[in-house]
């Protein structure tokens, strides 16, 4: 068999492939990243496939604990119908109800023909990275605030706001309880922005997934009547400058038919559009 259930001898191999294009493949690897370098995910919170030809890896396969997949895959396996064999005799051996999957979309589209599931929606997108080598000239003339956890009530807004907006297929879908559990959650662990006026928060976005030399920015968002102000022009501005100072390339992916959001990162010489999807499936 090629492909096989990975361990922590692995990892070394694992790494050199998923940094061939790091940033693209920010989601795999940041499992993998620690404070002092990487090491091997638990297998209670992530489940790693690899494909081994004469040794090394030449595909990553992670699945996380909630049931999303972020696969890593070369062009010969999304042509070869023997991978799909094995994988699929693979996947039945998995105990985890898979409900989406993230990434470049041929890896997606490969998955999807090994899944075997009913797709209950797709959402597609661009991925882009920010081109470090040209400064931001603009000027931040916004007060843009680091949020902590203590902020959790005032943001909560903006951030269903957000879901309903940009997240969910259905609005019926909407789980608040859920949605300020797992905000609550990001506000202790990623760095979240906001800007504020007349003490309401206004404008906010985050980093959503961190390797070691790429920041995945994620959830920007501004409240309709406050578009086209600038708030999220100056919001990025002073995210990207302090990820930067801090070591980070800022990577963010958009819907591919939101047009002034992609202008907007143009302006702010984000590059390298490819092509990304998620899927998501009926359980």
């Amino acid at each position: 068999m090629v492909w096989a259930i990975a361990n922590k001898f692995d990892l070394a191999k694992i790494i050199d492939f998923l940094l061939i294009n790091e940033w693209i493949h920010i989601q795999a690897i940041s499992p993998f990243c620690s404070g002092y370098g990487y090491e091997f995910p638990t297998a209670s919170s992530n489940i790693v496939l690899i494909k081994k030809n004469n040794g090394e890896v030449n595909g990553v396969i992670v699945i996380s604990n909630k049931g999303l997949i972020y696969p890593v895959l070369e062009e010969e396996t999304r042509l070869s119908t023997n991978e799909k064999k094995e994988l699929i005799k693979l996947l039945t051996q998995i105990n985890v109800r898979i409900h989406g999957v993230i990434g470049l979309k041929e890896d997606v589209d490969f998955i999807d023909q090994v899944l075997f599931k009913s797709i209950r929606g797709s959402l597609n997108y661009i991925i882009l990275k920010h081109n470090k080598e040209i400064p931001i000239k603009d000027i931040i003339k916004i007060k843009v605030v680091k949020a902590n956890p203590k902020d959790i009530e005032k943001l909560l807004p903006l951030e269903l706001e957000y879901q309903k907006e940009e997240v969910i297929l259905n609005i019926s879908d909407l789980n608040r309880r859920a949605v300020k559990e797992n905000f609550r959650n990001k506000l202790k662990v990623d760095d979240i922005y906001y800007i504020s006026g007349k003490n309401i928060p206004l404008s906010k976005g985050g980093t959503s997934y961190k390797s070691h030399n790429y920041a995945l920015i994620g959830g920007v968002f501004t409240w309709k009547p406050e578009r086209n102000k600038g708030y999220s022009t100056q919001l990025l501005q002073y995210m990207i400058t302090d990820l930067l100072h801090r070591g980070y390339i800022s990577v963010l992916f958009v819907k591919k038919d939101n047009k002034p959001a992609l202008h907007l990162y143009e302006k702010l010489n984000f590059i390298t559009p490819l092509d990304y999807k998620i899927n998501y499936y009926y359980n």
